[in-house]
């Protein structure tokens, strides 16, 4: 999830020139709201709350997220209220018979799967 990637916040926070001293505070509020997410009662108002734009592209997902930072008192009134998060998730469509599936690359190396479907499919014209 992109609120649980913290070195790309890392990398988000140095680019924005957010205050340093906020990094723990703004990676402990990127946690809170990536739980938030997961919770069924919480997660459509958290969406609400966290999503700028959503724009779907022939490589992938764009995802703008606007994370609220936690000001403390010394920084009210200076500097940005939000993080912004930017984040390109690769995704391809593919023809399967009549029907289209979204593929996304959630990053991680699953192993792969067999489809029951392709084995029969398989079996029957070997037969």
């Amino acid at each position: 999830m992109v609120l649980d990637d913290r070195a790309a916040i890392l990398a988000d926070i140095d680019q924005s020139g957010s205050d340093i001293s906020q990094i723990k505070s703004i990676l402990d509020g990127a946690s809170a709201w990536s739980s938030r997410l997961r919770s069924e009662a919480e997660a459509a108002e958290a969406l609400e709350v966290l999503i700028n734009r959503v724009e779907l592209r022939h490589d992938g997902i764009r995802l703008s997220i606007n994370l609220p930072l936690v000001a403390s008192e010394k920084l009210v009134g200076r500097g940005p209220t939000h993080l912004k998060l930017t984040r390109l998730i690769p995704m391809q469509m593919r023809r399967r018979g009549i029907e289209m599936k979204f593929v996304m690359d959630g990053g991680s190396k699953a192993s792969p799967r067999t489809d029951p479907a392709l084995l029969k499919m398989i079996a029957r014209a070997h037969c």
